[in-house]
């Protein structure tokens, strides 16, 4: 069974994920300062608390760099309009 299953994904970060569309544009801070994006949120999974974006990398040719995180591990998000 998934940590995740154990205690939920609810409160704070985690609620706003479970709500926000595939497809938004954010930029999210971890708990260890590490900033990823502007990146699209692709995916939460509710089941295991991961977070799925992707972000575009500025090297020649263009690529795309996969993030998954916890949802635990989100300190905050700014959306991006």
């Amino acid at each position: 069974m998934f940590l995740c299953n154990l205690f939920g994904c609810s409160g704070g970060v985690c609620s706003i994920l479970k709500n926000l569309q595939p497809g938004e544009v954010v930029t999210v801070t971890g708990k260890s300062g590490n900033i990823i994006g502007p990146a699209v949120f692709t995916n939460f999974n509710p089941n295991t608390c991961i977070v799925t974006l992707e972000e575009e990398n500025s090297v020649t040719p263009p690529t795309t760099s996969i993030t998954k995180i916890s949802c635990k591990e989100i300190e905050s998000i700014t959306f991006i309009s």
